[in-house]
């Protein structure tokens, strides 16, 4: 990934949480949860609270679809606190 030569995190979050969106939208959601753990992640590491907040929301509808609502539940509050 281009992004990942030139050191760029926060486009690396970005790219990562359109992934897993995407694989959401195609109903592969154990797929969209890999990419979105891993947006969270570079997200946390640069305290980018909107970039932590988007992946966030990816986590707790895959989450949901899955029916993991436990899990869901703990990304949607740290999503909205």
């Amino acid at each position: 990934m281009i992004r990942e030569e030139i050191g760029d995190k926060d486009g690396i979050a970005v790219s990562l949480q359109n992934i897993g969106f995407i694989y959401s939208e195609l109903e592969e959601y154990s797929r969209a949860l890999s990419y979105c753990k891993k947006s969270l992640a570079v997200s946390e590491e640069i305290k980018s609270f909107p970039r932590i907040e988007m992946a966030c929301q990816c986590l707790y509808l895959a989450n949901k679809k899955l029916g993991r609502s436990e899990e869901a539940l703990k990304n949607y509050e740290q999503m909205v606190l």
